[in-house]
């Protein structure tokens, strides 16, 4: 069954599917009397990608033609909007250079 929310993160409005677990969080509020409560909310498709990539270090999958660029350290700094085909930015380095990838692209490093 799909479901029409609005994000309790971006206040946008979205459509998820029942079975898209990968969108569920638990929160924790505190109730009238002051007792911790957990519910379910739901982000949206946007938030998780930015909650799973954005700030995150990152390596580019074998094989690919931009593969060179591992030898600098990349990460993650922005997640575009706007429906763009490639819409993680990735830092070069130390830079102000900046490129662009789809998440099959991108694997996280582990620190």
């Amino acid at each position: 069954m799909h479901t029409i929310t609005i994000c309790p993160r971006c206040k946008e409005d979205f459509m998820y599917h029942a079975t898209d677990v990968s969108l569920k969080r638990d929160i924790t509020v505190v109730d009238e009397v002051g007792n911790n409560e957990i519910i379910e909310t739901v982000i949206c498709q946007d938030c998780d990608l930015f909650e799973k990539w954005v700030h995150k270090e990152v390596k580019i999958k074998k094989p690919h033609a931009h593969e060179h660029l591992n030898e600098y350290r990349l990460f993650v700094v922005d997640i575009e909007k706007s429906g763009l085909d490639f819409p993680i930015t990735v830092q070069i380095g130390d830079t102000n250079s900046h490129e662009w990838f789809t998440e099959d692209e991108l694997e996280l490093v582990n620190i």
